[in-house]
């Protein structure tokens, strides 16, 4: 019988001295390795996942409109895809099951990736993730704020999740990645607008944002936004803009997808007209003082 052999991946004491909060306990896998850092535990206990993509099949109840979201995250998964660089430092708000760490390892980028969770089931299944990097999960409450040091993480992942979270908290907690993000570091939000969300997630949507309204909470957190981009759009407003040439393979297209699946493709296309988005933002550098003559 092999021995078995600590993997480098579980090599994670370097993000536990992130962590600014000493942790009620930690939870260690078969190696003998700290991977779970438990904060507030009664406060949170029995608690659900914030993160709507840890079940989206019970979420929005038929094949089409998992879809339409699995198409939304794919497009999302791209995106950070081409924006993450081996060797960061990256957080993951609301990891859910983890599905961003499994995304890293299958494009080969070797992250040190910390995910925060407020559900015990979630976190059970994302440490089962293959990694090529080092990772920690930590099950907390968000609405208590962010328990890591400033200037921490190189990026930020923060998809789904600001719509379940009471308005004035999830203007706190932006103030909180603004903190715990290095300067000139990024992250990458999301949230559907109140019209879309209203059909998939009725009831669970604690507070729904427009586009306008997140750009107005974007930059007075102190971010620049650097890009938008589209993850749903509407078939009137998608109509409107469409180039000759798309709306010809749209027609095409439409024999084997769905209007609904149709339109979150081509809102990737037309980001500016899409009701549902997802943003790029930057925290300023900082500025250099000037040393007097």
């Amino acid at each position: 019988m092999k021995n078995k052999t600590k993997p480098n991946s579980a090599d994670n004491k370097h993000l536990i001295k992130l962590l600014n909060k000493k942790p009620i306990r930690f939870e260690e896998n078969e190696f003998g390795v700290k991977t779970l850092a438990v904060i507030d535990e009664k406060k949170i206990k029995g608690e659900k996942s914030l993160c709507s993509r840890l079940s989206p099949v019970k979420q929005v109840g038929n094949a089409s409109n998992l879809l339409q979201i699995t198409f939304s995250h794919l497009f999302r998964m791209m995106y950070l895809f081409k924006e993450l660089k081996n060797g960061q430092t990256i957080l993951d708000i609301g990891c859910g099951e983890s599905e961003t760490r499994e995304f890293l390892y299958r494009n080969f980028l070797h992250t040190n990736y910390v995910g925060v969770e407020i559900a015990e089931g979630a976190l059970v299944e994302a440490q089962k993730k293959k990694s090529k990097g080092s990772f920690l999960y930590v099950k907390s409450d968000i609405n208590g704020g962010l328990h890591f040091k400033s200037k921490s993480f190189d990026f930020i992942i923060f998809l789904e999740v600001i719509e379940h979270i009471e308005e004035n908290r999830a203007k706190e907690l932006m103030l909180e990645i603004k903190r715990v993000l290095k300067p000139g570091g990024k992250v990458y939000i999301s949230t559907p607008d109140d019209e879309f969300a209203s059909d998939l997630h009725k009831g669970t949507h604690v507070r729904q944002y427009t586009n306008d309204e997140m750009i107005s909470i974007i930059k007075k957190s102190g971010f620049k936004l650097i890009e938008t981009q589209g993850t749903g759009i509407r078939s009137k407003d998608l109509k409107k803009v469409i180039s000759e040439s798309h709306s010809e393979l749209y027609e095409k297209l439409k024999g084997f997808f769905s209007t609904k699946i149709l339109n979150a493709i081509f809102s990737y296309l037309y980001p500016e007209k899409s009701h549902a988005k997802a943003w790029l933002i930057q925290k300023p550098l900082l500025k250099k003082k000037r040393r007097k003559k």
